[in-house]
C-alpha cells in the first residue's frame, strides 16, 4: 500500500495517494515525494523488465537497489541469477543465501545455490541443499536431476 501523501508549500495535507502519484508524474516532487516503499518496489518492476529482456547488468543495477520491496526474497533470488548470467557467482552466492534465510521454503534459491556449490567442488554443501530441495519438493525432478550428476 502507498504511504505517500500530496502536501501544498506549507507541508499542509491537500491530496491523498491517487494525487501523490499524479504530483508525482509530473515532476513536482517537491510537493509529492514517494515512499521508500513506492520507490523499492519501481526499482524491483523495472530491474524484472530489464531480467526478462536479459539485460542482466541494469537489471543488477535496479534490483540492487529493491531492498525495501515486500518480497525482498524474490528480488534476491533473481538478482542471484542476474549475478550468475554476468559471472559473478560469489555476488550470487550471496544472495541467494540471504534469499534462503529471508524464506526457508525457497527451493529455487537452494537449487541455484546447489549448483555453484556444485560447480566450486563443494559437493557435500550441494548435496545437502538438493536433499532440501527435496524434502520441500518432492514431485520436482530439478534437484533429483542434479543430484545424479
Amino acid at each position: 500500500m502507498l504511504e505517500e501523501l500530496c502536501y501544498n508549500k506549507e507541508r499542509k495535507q491537500i491530496g491523498g495517494e491517487n494525487m501523490a502519484k499524479k504530483v508525482y508524474k509530473k515532476g513536482k516532487v517537491s510537493y509529492a515525494q514517494p515512499s521508500n516503499n513506492m520507490l523499492a518496489n519501481n526499482n524491483y518492476s523495472r530491474g524484472m523488465r530489464c531480467y526478462r529482456d536479459r539485460d542482466y547488468k541494469k537489471a543488477i543495477k535496479y534490483l540492487e537497489n529493491a531492498s525495501g520491496e515486500e518480497d525482498y526474497y524474490r528480488t534476491l533470488f533473481t538478482l542471484g541469477k542476474c549475478y550468475r548470467a554476468t559471472n559473478q557467482d560469489r555476488k550470487a552466492e550471496k544472495a541467494f543465501r540471504k534469499a534462503i534465510e529471508l524464506d526457508e521454503n525457497n527451493v529455487y534459491a537452494r537449487l541455484e545455490l546447489g549448483k555453484i556449490y556444485g560447480e566450486q567442488g563443494k559437493d557435500e554443501e550441494a548435496k545437502q541443499l538438493f536433499l532440501d530441495y527435496i524434502k520441500l519438493s518432492p514431485k520436482n525432478l530439478y534437484a533429483r536431476f542434479e543430484l545424479a550428476k
